[in-house]
């Protein structure tokens, strides 16, 4: 997307079963596995953190900061997008550490957080301004 940049997080499938997540920095395509479910893991990258049944990756982690931290930096960006803040950031981990430079890096910033999680991010994070888009996600039938 022109004039954007920062991270989204691809589901990767094994048929219809979530195998895991892949990041993918914006603009250029940069890719990382970002987790995979922990019954497959086996040293595949260093492991930061799990949550639930996966195990997130360290180094994706680092490469998703730096394309956000980047994004900030780039005159060319108008908007940053974070696919996703959830329980991880809440707990100080994931993109916790980069966060507050993100939403304060004066551009739109585009944060996906789980319903269970918009009140505590917005607390710990302490944003004041926001305009809140809901998004429906049960398939629609076209």
């Amino acid at each position: 997307m022109p004039g954007a940049g920062g991270v989204l997080s691809m589901k990767v499938m094994d048929g219809s079963f979530v195998a895991g997540y892949r990041l993918e920095c914006l603009p250029g395509g940069e890719s990382a596995m970002l987790a995979m479910r922990a019954e497959s893991f086996r040293g595949q990258f260093p492991e930061a953190c799990r949550l639930g049944p996966y195990v997130f990756s360290g180094e994706a982690f680092a490469l998703g900061c730096r394309a956000l931290l980047a994004a900030c930096a780039d005159p060319a960006a108008s908007a940053v997008f974070l696919d996703e803040a959830g329980p991880l950031e809440l707990r100080g981990e994931g993109f916790a550490q980069t966060l507050p430079a993100v939403l304060r890096c004066g551009k739109d910033v585009y944060v996906a957080v789980r319903d269970s999680c918009v009140e505590a991010f917005l607390r710990i994070y302490e944003v004041q301004e926001y305009e809140l888009i809901r998004v429906d996600r049960k398939p629609s039938l076209i």
